[in-house]
């Protein structure tokens, strides 16, 4: 994944504290701008977490981390949306608790 070229910089879907957490349902929609123009064919979504103070974890593309067993889900769209470099456009996301969706939004 680390050689497929990204149509935009990472947004963040959501931010989440689980020391406060109330429930595990999250959805949202966010803007971003595309900084290159592509066919957008799907959305990968990577987490970062926080553990302690100088302790993060993260499942991003962009690092040269080694494997690990989080695994990194791509959702494929439908059909291609093209995306013109400058434009925005929308994110949607959203987890019920059984698993995550990710969607490409004009």
């Amino acid at each position: 994944m680390r050689d497929w070229p990204a149509l935009s910089e990472p947004v963040l879907l959501a931010e989440v504290d689980l020391a406060t957490l109330e429930s595990p349902i999250i959805e949202s929609v966010v803007e971003a701008t595309a900084t290159a123009s592509g066919d957008a064919t799907g959305v990968t979504a990577f987490f970062e977490a926080d553990l302690s103070p100088g302790v993060t974890i993260s499942t991003s593309p962009a690092l040269d981390a080694p494997p690990n067993s989080w695994g990194l889900p791509v959702w494929l769209a439908p059909q291609p949306s093209r995306l013109v470099r400058g434009e925005p456009f929308r994110v949607g996301y959203a987890y019920t608790g059984l698993g995550g969706r990710v969607r490409l939004l004009r």
